[in-house]
Parts: structure tokens; C-alpha cells; sequence
């Protein structure tokens, strides 16, 4: 079993005793109408339990009240079913603080998967304050084959017959003429959006959506979509779910495409759903480089049948999903109400993560992948637990807690961790050293010296990036950034590393990470500069630099060392890769460091991204010397898994289509191939539009932002013989079939 800790929880009982509270947390009982209270202590480290494991709650009159209590204070613990609310438990438990002034309460968790609350407060105060925990079983989930033996038709929808005797269809252009042939269907006019949702003037009608119901929300779906192979056409398909008010969001988007030189007139997708409540709407829009949405028929089954693996099954010996953001719990249908307003939960609470889990596995099983790559740190924020990061405001904030957060955080990662034990897939968690460390902010603002990324000219980088976007602000080799870095990869793996579950971990490059360098003019703070000349020695032919970093620059080409800083910089990040991938392999000899590069081939603030016309394999290697990663890439760390970054398919103008031509140019694949390739990491093209006026369209006030990926799996670049070792579908939309 593992170890147990206490944990102070900051939810407060109000339970009244004589006597006054004064000192350490009083500023917390501001707007309660009494003055005693309870503080609750629970014995585990963590809120994920096995079925009928044992555990302990404190009740415990804080030593800041200073005097004891008078009278006997009781308190009410319940234990109940969430949701739902099935009592499960019910005592009463009384103190007296003559002979103690705590109350120990012995629990065992349910037997049964599920989450489950627990709730504190007087005999006719039932519901003061609550505590989620959550029951992990050993048992496997019923495999897809099973629960898909017969998929029970829900609902079908005709939109030729929706729409009377108007026959209309498409001419292939957006317009719409007089259906002659197979049958009428509802389309959309000619695109009624520009790029950056600024709508057009002739308010062309550009979406229409249709109604569903359900009676198991939550569970998986077959949304079966019916629609015409003609034109040049791609359109997003939109799951608008009801959030428990009066608002619906839009939680999930596929894009389809038409393929007018197959034969067939009227092509299926399948898209496999999870609708969160009873009601939803399926909304059908323009993509930006499309015709319009044209749709005959929409079914919807109660359970996936068996589908076709995914496209890169064949092409890969491991191939997993990797998430861009760590937001599964909203992607994957996991509920973002609880039944009862009363006790209502944000999409962050434990049920949220358990049904997305579930969600995330049934998906892998269906389509054949084996791991997943998901981000636990991101944005300044983790998914669990940590020393050295309060990400509670983030992934944490509870509607029972609505000035305050969770009192303690949910460790998602544990839970995830649990769930793949079962499965027998692996969860490769992904660090993204974005954003900034609150550490390092405060000390900046205590006037101490900073720890940013310096260029040439002495500017540092907050200086120069707008306001709004993400930037590596921090210099890698910085020994206090590599400190802090150490620390919360460490921590992660002191916690998690023992677990069967726990598969490779990944560190992100892109450009807004802080663990690389953003291109050769950057990275010439005091402290990195000072590390460079320790590397010297004892030259005497060489000159004393000067302190300040434009001087430092003329320094280094007075005295003829612009290439040993290059390669000084390259080494030194390799090493310190190196550093990480040892603590990675500690207790498993066969666990790698990936190397997750995203989109390294642009950057908003390097001085010369390559030009996909002009791209050479040198041109490559110069570029990523000035990213400080040639050392890394090029054979410094032969224990680091290297992943190609592909990014399909070729879509769109500007940056992101030179960096969908560089990903796959002759150039990109003959520099990838005479490194240590140990597989490839997909990028999909994707779309976003905003729609201004839905809230007047649909029969109900919604607001919506549309994102959606198209995948071509002829676009991918040519696998080797034997196949690619390791293949990760990237982006954090699920796949269709």
C-alpha cells in the first residue's frame, strides 16, 4: 500500500462552542455566521482510494482558538454517492474538550468504481462543506466488441425531408439549385465567415444544426453523418452541449471533407461522441477553405460497433495520441454539471476526470492505440500535487469553494495512472515549461535579478513580445532555471515512478518553451555568459570580456569565438537534457526522455525561420544550432527518444503553411533520417472560426468557437520498411472513422 501523509484541508465547519477565535485563520471565517468551527484533516496523500481501503478524517479544534470548549461540539459526517447523493453513511460524532478536542472519524471507501462525497456539518446543517474523493476498481472496462454488439439506433434525422417540398442541393459551388438526382439536403450558402471570424456582408447564412436526445449521456456514440461527395467542400461538424444553465458550449469538432473524384454520391463518417446531458445539438459550419456544410442524414447509435484501426496502425509499431493541451476532461465528454444545482461542480471536479479517463480509454481500445502523451504541466499548472506549483486556480476551482479553490488539489495524474493500469496501456506524461514560475516573478519583483532570456542588444525578451503571447522568457542555461526545472521533474517522478502505467516522459519544444533558446541571438544573460568564460580557462590570449551583453557580443567576435559559443550553448543544453533523462530511467532502465518537438521550424521571435522554398539539410542544421538543440539532435544523448515533427496536411497561407512545407520537405526527411529517428509526431492542419450571431440562430443562446483538425493520412511522409518505432496522432481532437 502506499504510504499515507496528513493533509490539512481549508473547508471549514461551522459547529459553535463557547469561547472566541482569534490568531492563525481567522481572516478565513469572514462572512460565517459563527465563530467555532472544526478544521478537517485527512490521513492520505492523495484522494484516489481501492475499493473498500480503509482511511482516517480528523476533526480538530485548531490550537489558534486558545481556549477550550465548553460544551461538546458535534459534527455530522456523511458519506453519499456522487452523483445522485444515495446516502451510503451517516454518524454523528461529538467532542468534548475537557478530555480531547478532535475527533478521529475510521471510513472504508466503497467497493464499487465510482465518486463519492463526503459531507460535514451539524444535525440539521447536513451540507456545509463537502469532500470528493474517487474509488478506482482493478477490473478492465467490457471491451468495445462487447458493448458494441448491437448498437440500438437512437434517433434519425432526414434533412432532405426537413425540408418539405423545397428539393434543393448544392451545384458544387455553394450555390443551390433544384435537386435532380439522389434525394434533397440542408446546405449553407456561400462562406458567410472570413479568417478571424469577422463575418461577411451579405450575412449568408454559414451553419444550421439539428437537434438530439439521448438516454445515456456520457456514454459512447456512433453519430452517423450522411453527405453528398460533390465540390470541392470541407465543413465542420460541432457536438453543442448543454452545460446544466441555460447556455450550451461547444465541446467537441471534426471536420469533413468531400472527395469528388471517388465514385460514391454519398459518402458516411462515423464519428465516435460522448454527449454530456440528455440534450444536444449537432451544428453543422463552414470551414474557411470550403463550399459550405452539406448533410442528408444524421443517425445516432447507442454504442460504437467495431471500427478500422487508425490510418497510422500499419505504419507504426507504437502508436499513441498525443494531447496539445491538457484539457481531455472537456474533449472526452466528461460532465460539466453534477446532477443536483446544490452541490454542482465545474468541469474540474473528480467526476469530470473519471469519465473522461474512461472516455480516453475506450477510444484507444476501439482504435488500436497504445499510450498516451498528455500534458502535466502546462501553462503554469499541473495536473497533480506539487511542492513547487499551486495550480489549483487552474484545474481546481470548485463551485462549493466560490471565493476560495479545492482544498486539496486532485491528482488526476494518480487517477489516469490507475485507470491505464487496468487497460494495460501506457501514460507518458509531457512537461511543457511554459508561462512564467511565480517563484522567479516574485523575486523579480522584490527588485532581485531576473532570470530572462537576454539578446544581443541587452533587451530582454518580455520587453519585446506582445502582450498576450506565450514566450520562452527564461534562459535554459541559467542555473537556477535548470534548478527549478530539476525540482518538479523530480518531484514527478519520486511519486509516480513506480507505477506499471507510467510509460516514457516527454519535454516539449516549440515556441513558447523555455527549455531551449528561441534562435542564436538570444541567451546572453549575466549568469549564462559567466558560465561560458568558466568554460575558457586560463587563456591569456584572450582578452577580459566586458559585463555588459552588446560589449559581450563585440567580445566574442574581437576574439574569434562566435562558434564556440554556438557549440558551448548546443553542449551544455545537451547535457542538462542528459541530467533530466537520468532522473527519467531511475527504477526503469527502459523509460526514455522524448524529445517533443511541436513546431521548431518557426518562431515568433527568431531572426530567420527557414523558408520552405529555400530549405537545405544545412539550412536545417543552422537553424536548430541557433535553437540550441543541433547537440541533442545530432547524437550528445543517445538514451533521448527523438521524434520527427510532421505537420500535415500542406493547408493555408503565411507561417503555418511554410511550416507544414518545411515538416515535410525533402530537406526536413533526409536531416531527420541521418539522426537517431525514433519515430514521428503528426501535426494536423486545423481551423478556427467564431460565429457572433448563434445566439439568435439556435433555439437556445449558445456561445461557440469552432476548431477542427483534418487528417490526410496520404500526406504523411513515406514510413520505413519495417515501420515507424513509435508514432504519436497529435493535437487533442479525437479521431474519426
Amino acid at each position: 500500500m502506499r504510504p499515507t501523509a496528513t493533509v490539512i484541508l481549508a473547508a471549514l465547519v461551522a459547529i459553535p462552542f463557547s469561547g472566541t477565535v482569534s490568531g492563525a485563520g481567522t481572516e478565513l471565517l469572514k462572512g460565517q455566521p459563527r465563530a467555532g468551527y472544526f478544521q478537517v484533516r485527512l490521513q492520505r496523500k492523495d484522494l484516489v482510494l481501492n475499493p473498500e481501503e480503509r482511511f482516517k478524517l480528523i476533526l480538530q479544534v485548531p490550537d489558534a482558538t486558545g481556549k477550550a470548549l465548553a460544551r461538546p461540539a458535534s459534527a455530522l459526517v456523511r458519506m453519499t454517492t456522487d452523483p445522485g447523493h444515495k446516502e451510503l453513511y451517516s454518524k454523528i460524532f461529538q467532542a468534548n474538550a475537557r478530555n480531547r478536542s478532535h475527533i478521529d472519524v475510521e471510513l472504508t471507501a466503497p467497493s464499487n468504481q465510482g465518486v463519492y462525497s463526503i459531507w460535514l456539518g451539524r444535525k440539521n446543517r447536513p451540507e456545509s462543506q463537502r469532500l470528493q474523493f474517487i474509488v478506482v476498481d482493478a477490473e478492465p472496462m467490457e471491451k468495445a466488441a462487447n458493448i458494441a454488439a448491437r448498437p440500438e439506433l437512437i434517433q434519425s434525422v432526414d434533412l432532405g425531408a426537413d425540408l418539405g417540398t423545397d428539393r434543393l442541393r448544392s451545384d458544387g459551388t455553394g450555390g443551390v439549385v433544384l435537386s435532380k438526382d439522389y434525394g434533397a439536403y440542408r446546405i449553407t450558402g456561400r462562406r458567410a465567415e472570413k479568417a478571424y471570424g469577422k463575418p461577411d456582408p451579405d450575412k449568408t447564412l454559414n451553419w444550421f444544426a439539428v437537434r438530439m436526445r439521448t438516454p445515456h449521456p456520457l456514454r459512447p456514440h456512433w453519430l452517423e453523418i450522411h453527405y453528398p461527395n460533390e465540390g470541392d467542400r470541407a465543413f465542420v461538424v460541432s457536438i453543442i452541449d448543454h452545460n446544466g444553465g441555460s447556455k450550451y458550449r461547444n465541446t467537441t469538432d471534426y471536420l469533413l471533407t468531400t472527395k469528388p473524384e471517388k465514385p460514391e454520391k454519398i459518402r458516411v463518417a462515423r464519428l465516435l461522441v460522448w454527449p454530456r446531458s440528455e440534450e444536444f445539438a449537432v451544428a453543422f459550419f463552414n470551414a474557411k477553405n470550403g463550399t459550405g456544410a452539406a448533410v442528408k442524414q444524421v443517425n445516432l447509435y447507442s454504442a460504437p460497433s467495431s471500427v478500422e484501426p487508425s490510418p497510422l496502425r500499419a505504419a507504426c509499431k507504437r502508436l499513441g495520441i498525443l494531447f496539445e493541451e491538457p484539457i481531455f476532461g472537456r474533449t472526452l465528454g466528461g460532465p460539466r454539471l453534477a446532477e443536483r444545482p446544490r452541490s454542482a461542480q465545474t468541469r474540474s471536479d473528480w467526476r469530470t476526470f473519471l469519465v473522461a479517463g474512461e472516455n480516453l480509454l475506450h477510444a484507444m481500445n476501439m482504435a488500436g492505440y497504445d499510450e498516451v502523451l498528455l500534458p502535466v504541466y502546462a501553462y503554469g499548472a499541473t495536473l497533480y500535487p506539487s511542492r513547487h506549483i499551486d495550480s489549483r486556480s487552474r484545474y481546481d476551482n470548485d463551485a462549493k469553494f466560490r471565493r476560495q479553490f479545492d482544498p486539496v488539489q486532485k491528482d488526476i495524474v494518480r487517477l489516469l495512472l490507475r485507470l491505464f493500469e487496468k487497460e494495460g496501456k501506457r501514460f507518458s506524461p509531457l512537461f511543457m515549461f511554459y508561462g512564467k514560475v511565480p517563484e522567479f516573478e516574485q523575486r523579480l519583483k522584490q527588485g532581485g535579478t531576473p532570470l530572462d532570456l537576454v539578446r544581443r542588444d541587452g533587451r530582454r525578451l518580455r520587453e519585446l513580445a506582445p502582450r498576450g503571447w506565450a514566450a520562452p522568457i527564461y534562459d535554459p542555461l541559467n542555473p537556477e532555471v535548470q534548478g527549478w526545472a530539476r525540482s518538479v521533474l523530480s518531484e514527478f517522478m519520486e511519486r509516480y515512478g513506480d507505477s506499471p502505467a507510467l510509460g516514457d516522459v516527454g519535454l516539449t519544444f516549440n515556441t513558447s518553451s523555455w527549455i531551449q533558446y528561441p534562435g542564436p541571438d538570444w541567451g546572453f544573460g549575466e549568469a549564462t555568459r559567466r558560465r561560458f568564460i568558466d568554460s575558457l580557462g586560463d587563456s591569456s590570449d584572450i582578452t577580459p570580456p566586458p559585463p555588459q551583453a552588446p560589449r559581450f557580443v563585440q567580445w566574442l567576435s574581437a576574439n574569434r569565438l562566435e562558434r564556440r559559443w554556438s557549440s558551448w550553448r548546443n553542449d551544455s543544453l545537451a547535457a542538462w537534457y542528459g541530467e533530466l533523462a537520468d532522473m527519467v530511467r531511475q527504477g526503469n532502465p527502459s523509460r526514455r526522455l522524448i524529445a517533443a518537438f511541436l513546431n521548431i521550424f518557426s518562431s515568433r521571435h527568431a531572426s530567420e525561420p527557414p523558408r520552405y522554398d529555400r530549405v537545405t539539410t544545412e539550412t536545417l542544421r543552422g537553424y536548430l544550432r541557433g535553437l540550441g538543440l543541433e547537440s541533442l539532435l545530432t547524437g550528445a544523448r543517445p538514451d533521448i527518444r527523438i521524434l520527427r515533427p510532421v505537420r500535415l496536411p500542406v493547408a493555408g497561407h503565411g507561417r503555418s503553411g511554410q511550416v507544414s512545407r518545411v515538416s515535410r520537405s525533402s530537406a526536413a526527411a533526409e536531416f531527420f533520417s541521418s539522426i537517431r529517428n525514433h519515430g514521428v509526431l503528426i501535426w494536423h492542419s486545423y481551423y478556427e472560426s467564431y460565429v457572433d450571431d448563434i445566439r439568435t440562430r439556435l433555439w437556445w443562446p449558445a456561445g461557440v468557437k469552432i476548431v477542427a483538425q483534418q487528417f490526410d493520412a496520404e500526406a504523411l511522409p513515406q514510413p520505413p520498411e519495417d515501420g515507424w518505432p513509435l508514432c504519436y496522432d497529435g493535437g487533442w481532437q479525437m479521431p474519426q472513422y
